[in-house]
């Protein structure tokens, strides 16, 4: 069994296969919380609702 480190992944040699292992990154999305409420208290506030009056079946038929 050989063993090697890469900065994207890792690759094992085991038993004549090669099996490459994604390095564990940060999730792309993970801080976006934070950074809204930052930029919020920076003062920044949205023009509008980039979802007012848009709609769906779900919405027509199913929402109460």
């Amino acid at each position: 069994m050989k063993w090697v480190q890469g900065s994207r992944f890792n690759m094992l040699d085991k038993d004549g296969n090669l099996l490459f292992i994604p390095v564990q990154e940060d999730k792309p999305r993970e801080n976006w919380e934070k950074l809204f409420v930052v930029a919020y208290e920076n003062g920044y506030v949205p023009d509008h609702d980039m979802f007012e009056n848009t709609q769906n079946e779900f919405d027509r038929s199913e929402w109460t």
